[in-house]
């Protein structure tokens, strides 16, 4: 619609995946997903931050994409990119 800017959500949290070669394969199967912009999965810190368009994101979303290592997630926070505030790392706002 005219005048209208698609909103954006991120995710962003904790994974634990150590293996080099097993995080590249997450993180390319992630960008091929439809609706993803960027993906970063960060192996020294072991956390991740995720940017889509899609129109609805959810915890349950979030771990699907990281397949076997859905169990593996803590701290998802998801918001609107540019009106949430992402929080800052280290996460101390863990509920999990």
């Amino acid at each position: 619609m005219y005048g209208q800017q698609e909103t954006k959500l991120f995710a962003q949290g904790l994974f634990k995946i150590e293996d080099r070669e097993i995080l590249m394969n997450v993180e390319n199967t992630i960008k091929s997903i439809s609706g993803i912009e960027a993906v970063r999965l960060d192996i020294p810190t072991q956390r991740f931050s995720i940017l889509t368009g899609t129109a609805a994101l959810s915890e349950e979303i979030v771990s699907s994409w990281f397949g076997a290592y859905a169990e593996t997630l803590e701290c998802i926070q998801i918001g609107v990119y540019g009106q949430d505030t992402m929080h800052p790392y280290p996460f101390t706002n863990c509920d999990d």
